[in-house]
């Protein structure tokens, strides 16, 4: 039996992350755009905001870590 394999990546923001300057925060929307018109070519099948405090849980799920 062969079964289908996806990558999902979640992306959270730490509480501590760094506060951008206005060209930084373009050029991270920028790259957020071109990253989103990868589901036209087929690459992704969803995305959006993770909603929910830091504390969501996820069940039935394998965690890689670095």
């Amino acid at each position: 039996m062969e079964f289908d394999r996806f990558s999902i990546a979640l992306l959270v923001l730490r509480p501590d992350s760094p506060r951008l300057d206005k060209e930084a925060e373009a050029e991270l929307q920028d790259a957020h755009m071109a990253h989103l018109a990868d589901h036209e070519a087929g690459y992704l099948l969803a995305a959006g905001p993770l909603l929910g405090g830091p504390d969501e849980a996820f069940s039935r799920a394998d965690y890689l870590e670095r």
